[in-house]
């Protein structure tokens, strides 16, 4: 602002590759489609050039365009590559701040949730008994509910003046997302603590805990890490379809899913292409991960 108003002289200087903040609004570009189409052209006086005698509808303003010292030209391709919101935002700028949140929320659900599923499968695998039989109610029970109606209905209960949105979906999904790798390593524990090592430990005079944590858990964390990454991927969609319906991350603050939700019309699909395409591809990595794993981790697969 200061180079603009020519406050400050400038010689030489270095600017980001997208000079635009997530938050940064410019009305008279509201609903600007990505800049290397022909249909974006502008006028510096506001508005769409017309293209082929048409003037295009995406934007109604008149209205002059101001253009700072450090952003491309008005009708620079790269200006905004992916168009821009409702408010004239960048899209691809607040992609890819969406992304931290997005995947911050992924990566921090999947280690919350695979962190309790270790500790209720091994606790239910390797007491059992009646902690067996409380810890599998108990799943049984989360599992009667979908997990959407229950992270939904835990949103409605935290202030987000307390705990912030981020932290508090993290939270969210990975309290109520342990389930399937509790069962997982459940499974794999009650099949290993009948095994020849585990009896050969105890007959050296391991304690329980020792016997856990250095011969039952590195041969039962297999499944569990098979289970984390494919949960990075369900915890994006989670993440993604509350942010749409508005329960997500607030405004200013973009996700991927509160992207997609800013326009719904087929004359803007640009909105919700590009955060769309990024919430694919990061599940297909996240799937694609997963199966790796289990291929790589397990010892009766065929390589």
């Amino acid at each position: 602002s200061a180079m603009d108003r020519g406050d400050v002289q400038v010689e030489s200087a270095w600017f980001p590759p997208i000079p635009m903040g997530f938050a940064e609004t410019n009305l008279p570009e509201a609903f600007r489609p990505p800049t290397w189409l022909a249909s974006s052209r502008m006028r510096t006086e506001g508005g769409f050039e017309r293209v082929g005698g048409i003037e295009t509808p995406f934007a109604p303003l008149s209205t002059p365009v101001p253009v700072a010292t450090a952003e491309p030209a008005l009708n620079s391709w790269h200006r905004h590559l992916l168009g821009t919101d409702s408010l004239g935002r960048d899209l691809l700028a607040r992609l890819l701040w969406g992304a931290r949140s997005s995947l911050l929320v992924g990566f921090a659900s999947a280690v919350l949730l695979s962190l309790l599923g270790v500790a209720f499968g091994l606790c239910a695998g390797w007491f059992g008994g009646l902690v067996d039989v409380a810890i599998s109610r108990t799943i049984e029970l989360v599992l009667c509910f979908p997990a959407f109606v229950l992270v939904l209905c835990a949103m409605f209960f935290v202030d987000p003046r307390i705990v912030p949105p981020i932290v508090s979906v993290a939270l969210v999904i990975g309290i109520v997302g342990w389930t399937t790798v509790a069962r997982l390593v459940r499974a794999e524990c009650l099949r290993l603590r009948e095994l020849e090592f585990v009896s050969a430990a105890r007959a050296l005079g391991l304690t329980e805990l020792r016997i856990v944590w250095r011969h039952v858990l590195p041969n039962a964390i297999g499944p569990a890490i098979i289970a984390f990454s494919f949960a990075i991927g369900s915890a994006i969609l989670t993440e993604s379809a509350l942010s749409f319906l508005g329960f997500g991350v607030q405004a200013p603050v973009p996700s991927w899913g509160s992207l997609v939700s800013d326009s719904r019309s087929p004359d803007h699909a640009w909105i919700w292409i590009f955060p769309g395409l990024c919430i694919f591809a990061a599940v297909a990595g996240s799937n694609l991960l997963g199966e790796a794993l289990r291929d790589a981790l397990d010892p009766r697969h065929e390589r």
